[in-house]
């Protein structure tokens, strides 16, 4: 074998070898976005369920307020009822977490 192939035999390896890394490289990269997209995407549903739970939370405050200031007979059972519902809407939220 003369050194003319020789040289092209190593330089045709190592081109090889750049081209395996550099691929290798570009895999491990998106899979490290893939993970951090994961992690942010479940943040933000985290953040808005909870969002969801203070907003129920705070609904049922104010009409658990309501019901002790009415003297109405017809707004007391609508407060009642928005207090239910307030309940109710908190219950489901916090089951479609699990």
């Amino acid at each position: 074998m003369k050194t003319h192939q020789k040289l092209l035999a190593a330089f045709g390896a190592l081109a090889f070898l750049v081209l395996i890394t550099a691929l290798l490289g570009l895999r491990t990269a998106a899979r490290s976005q893939d993970a951090f997209a994961a992690y942010v995407d479940g943040a933000a549903y985290r953040m808005s369920m909870a969002n969801h739970v203070l907003d129920a939370t705070n609904a049922r405050a104010v009409a658990a307020r309501n019901l002790l200031l009415v003297t109405d007979p017809a707004r007391l059972a609508a407060e009642k009822v928005a207090v239910t519902r307030g309940r109710l809407r908190k219950r489901k939220i916090k089951h479609a977490k699990a």
